[in-house]
């Protein structure tokens, strides 16, 4: 069993603020391709939409999905990190 809590502690000087953390962007255009910007890097990317065999086709910096670029029935939603 623990004993009861001893006096709080004098407080000190406030401490550097840490690293900043990773930022996401999440980019779900009304289209079936999506790219990050030159200075992140896709992270994840999912399809969906009204077709039953889309293909997940990564390009160089983003997704597509489905083999038709301009397809009007799919959506991809991609996840992009800063580098």
């Amino acid at each position: 069993m623990d004993g009861p809590a001893g006096p709080q502690g004098p407080k000190d000087n406030k401490g550097d603020p840490g690293a900043p953390g990773t930022t996401l962007r999440v980019v779900a255009p009304q289209s079936s391709t999506a790219s990050c910007e030159a200075d992140e890097v896709m992270i994840s990317a999912y399809c969906s939409g009204a077709f039953n065999a889309y293909p997940l086709v990564p390009l160089e910096n983003g997704a597509r999905c489905g083999n038709n670029p301009r397809s009007t029935t799919l959506r991809v939603t991609t996840v992009c990190a800063k580098r």
